[in-house]
């Protein structure tokens, strides 16, 4: 049967239909009455998971700010219609009963929504889950329909749990940090005491960072066998180098989190310096005013010496004498002789041969330069790179392998520094040139 076009699911024309984002994303106040009801069903205040429509409307006069005064049949009304939207995606109403029950939709929208504020990460159960589909993945190597069940049953869900761990800590760090610019500003606020637990804080995300590298280590067999596959399956080698991809964006993210908590310390370590020099300068001040109060001045065999309060010890300095003889050697009693100066001829070979090779570095610095612009651009339209490839594109061109070298290793170290920028290495992979029998490593440059 040819495949109909007219049956593919459109998420974004889905969207756009009349009222359909509004029922799946309802307003405020309906939302919140959904969470009371979600924390209820947690606390098993409901008997068998369902609940009356009375339930309902009277969570409704709790958020809706009930006035008695206001029309209750219009009230009412007006709820049963938020109700019956409700019905839609969150609730369901069976008519035996005459109760209502939560869909699958509602649950995980407040699951998500209680996991997302909540902000806990848990490394060791990342870790778990790790080393669980790492031994899953030895068993699905034996034939292609395996590994897409993995791929497909195993895997994807990991991946939203992988990235929302790493949201977490994002979101523990943001509130770490407006913990600290919001709350020193505030009056009556120990601001000492308060850098302290933020401090704290950032220290234990840090150490939360590291415990999921750590745990992510697996990940890296799981992407080395992977690698070595040797399958011809279209899917398989998609999904493949879709994983590869995710595990290095994973890993770039935690580099991220790792420089952006080692730019933070810091600007703490330094709010810990500022705090206390007011403190310093105040007691420097109060001991100077102390000073000027009690202390006198007397005469001592025609100087005016300071004398100290009792309980302040004068100051004294002890020097030793020098027992050496110091000698003035005066330039005009004692001139120096001036020391001949070496000349040197020129010669005029040296310097043409050395301007031939200024000359020749400064045209292959431009010549590398135009390369790598030309690459660089091909890069960001494309959004992808064979930098061995462009290697041997070079070196058959300019027929120079430094050239062909310094134009390799500039495009990986601009792709180095620039964090939009992926760069993998396939060791195993060579690309080799057969006239100059030179070879290089596969490298793939990617744009996130």
């Amino acid at each position: 049967m040819p495949y109909d076009k007219a049956h593919t699911f459109d998420f974004i024309e889905e969207l756009r239909k009349e009222q359909t984002y509004k029922l799946l994303f309802p307003d405020k106040k309906e939302g919140i009455v959904i969470a009371l009801l979600y924390e209820k069903l947690q606390q098993n205040g409901y008997e068998n998971d369902q609940f009356s429509a009375q339930d309902i409307h009277n969570l409704f006069k709790l958020v809706d700010d009930y006035n008695p005064q206001e029309n209750n049949k219009y009230q009412y009304e007006r709820n049963v219609e938020k109700i019956r939207n409700l019905q839609r995606f969150f609730l369901s109403y069976d008519d035996a009963t005459q109760l209502y029950s939560f869909q699958g939709y509602g649950i995980q929208f407040c699951q998500i929504a209680e996991k997302t504020l909540e902000g806990t990460c848990n490394p060791t159960e990342i870790e778990i889950i790790c080393k669980k589909l790492r031994k899953e993945l030895d068993g699905a190597l034996n034939n292609d329909k395996d590994l897409l069940n993995w791929f497909t049953y195993d895997f994807a869900p990991f991946k939203a749990k992988l990235k929302e761990q790493i949201d977490f800590l994002y979101i523990q760090i943001t509130d770490s940090v407006k913990k600290l610019r919001n709350d020193t500003t505030s009056k009556g606020q120990n601001s000492l005491d308060l850098l302290i637990t933020v401090n704290n804080d950032l220290s234990e995300i840090q150490q939360k960072n590291k415990d999921l590298r750590a745990a992510y280590n697996e990940t890296d067999e799981i992407t080395n066998i992977l690698m070595q596959l040797d399958s011809d399956h279209p899917k398989v080698l998609t999904n493949i180098q879709e994983t590869a991809r995710f595990f290095r964006s994973i890993r770039s993210r935690l580099n991220a989190s790792d420089s952006k908590l080692g730019r933070i310390q810091p600007r703490i370590k330094q709010l810990f310096s500022s705090l206390n020099k007011p403190i310093f300068n105040a007691k420097t001040e109060r001991f100077i005013d102390f000073l000027l109060q009690h202390s006198t001045v007397e005469r001592q065999y025609n100087d005016k010496v300071i004398v100290m309060p009792e309980m302040v010890k004068s100051f004294e300095m002890h020097s030793l004498k020098s027992r050496l003889m110091l000698l003035n050697n005066e330039r005009s009693l004692f001139p120096l002789k001036p020391k001949e100066r070496a000349r040197y001829e020129r010669n005029k070979q040296v310097e043409k041969k050395n301007q031939e090779f200024l000359d020749k570095s400064i045209e292959n610095f431009k010549i590398i330069g135009k390369w790598v612009d030309g690459f660089w651009q091909e890069l960001n339209i494309q959004g992808t790179l064979d930098a061995s490839l462009s290697f041997m594109k070079v070196l058959e061109e300019e027929k120079d392998f430094t050239i062909a070298t310094k134009v390799y290793f500039s495009l990986l170290e601009k792709a180095h520094s620039n964090n939009n920028f992926n760069v993998s290495i396939e060791k195993q992979n060579q690309i080799k040139d057969k006239t100059t029998k030179i070879s290089v490593w596969k490298t793939t440059m990617t744009k996130f």
